[in-house]
């Protein structure tokens, strides 16, 4: 198989990884992975990789391991091993072993990388991306989370976003590349995840064969709009001004912004008084959406806690002067537009 076989992924490559530079692949010991490995490798990067070793799965875990070394022993190729306690992380967390898993994965990839000054890349491929917009949907989501995953998000890079998983099987053979199996997959009660990849793309693929493709492709014209969003909130808070430990924007520049961008200017304001995203949900935003259209002032809950626990950004009153006295930290004040 000639490598431009993978036309995709090499043009995601020569845009968002530096030849220069080392990079690091996350290997499971899957196909995706192996193939991952590979292919960097043949596209004449400096790789080396790195296998996270959950120890969920006793001795199968153990034996990815093993494979995963053996392989990179056998090719030559630098390997880096990471382990960690996901349940009790968990525990600790109150999260999800799958969400533990990801925190502990993660935070092993960006020391290694650090420590090599290496670039990460991951090898989600457009199917992966399918299943994480599919997700999303049912879950409830904005415009955000109906873009999927993104070819380069921070400092992670995924080359095989926009191949799609047949085709890697198909490099897969090709190369005689090996792989093993997480038996859990093959389960689709083991994850929500696998209910969509083992149930429902098999039957979208029934209306259209190229259905996961087809969402990927709409993920990323979506992705565009999200990007536009974020440039018009980004615009309007280049007004707003640090006051008193908090933030302030005058109303003037709230309203002037179109309607779909003000939930973002308030979650750009979160970000900046460190409050999770994750913890202001769709019905505070409109909440307060509302109550700059209508002036008045109201308590919004965050958390189970009323406003003024302190944990709403802080903004000032309507004013032609963004530094104008805000009301207390906690409490949201909109005064009538003149």
């Amino acid at each position: 198989m000639k490598r431009t076989e993978l036309p995709r992924a090499e043009a995601l490559c020569a845009r968002y990884l530096d030849k220069n530079r080392p990079v690091l692949a996350a290997v499971s010991g899957g196909l995706d992975s192996m193939c991952l490995l590979h292919f960097l490798r043949g596209e004449g990067y400096d790789v080396s990789c790195a296998h996270f070793n959950h120890q969920l799965r006793g001795e199968e875990a153990a034996r990815d391991e093993g494979f995963v070394r053996a392989w990179c022993e056998k090719e030559d190729i630098p390997f880096y091993l990471g382990t960690g306690d996901v349940r009790a992380h968990a525990r600790a967390t109150g999260k999800s072993e799958e969400e533990a898993s990801r925190d502990l994965r993660y935070a092993f990839l960006r020391e290694t990388a650090q420590m090599l000054g290496a670039q990460i890349a991951l090898a989600h491929h457009a199917d992966d991306n399918a299943e994480t917009v599919l997700l999303n949907f049912v879950r409830g989501t904005d415009l955000r989370g109906l873009c999927g995953m993104r070819p380069k998000q921070g400092d992670i890079v995924r080359p095989f976003l926009e191949q799609t998983r047949e085709e890697l099987v198909t490099y897969a053979r090709a190369h005689n590349i090996p792989h093993v199996e997480d038996h859990t997959n093959a389960d689709p009660n083991a994850a929500a995840r696998n209910y969509l990849r083992l149930e429902i793309l098999p039957r979208l693929r029934e209306l259209n064969p190229r259905a996961p493709q087809h969402i990927a492709t709409t993920a990323r014209s979506l992705t565009a709009l999200d990007d536009a969003l974020e440039q018009a909130a980004e615009a309007a808070l280049s007004h707003a001004k640090a006051q008193d430990g908090g933030i302030s924007l005058s109303l003037d520049c709230f309203l002037a912004a179109d309607e779909v961008v003000q939930p973002r200017i308030l979650l750009h304001l979160a970000d900046a008084l460190g409050l999770g995203r994750k913890d202001i949900g769709r019905k505070q935003l409109d909440a307060i959406c509302a109550l700059a259209q209508r002036g008045g002032s109201a308590d919004c809950p965050h958390r189970g806690r009323r406003a003024d626990d302190g944990v709403l950004p802080r903004r000032a009153a309507k004013g032609g002067a963004c530094g104008k006295r805000s009301p207390p930290m906690g409490q949201f004040r909109a005064d009538a537009a003149a």
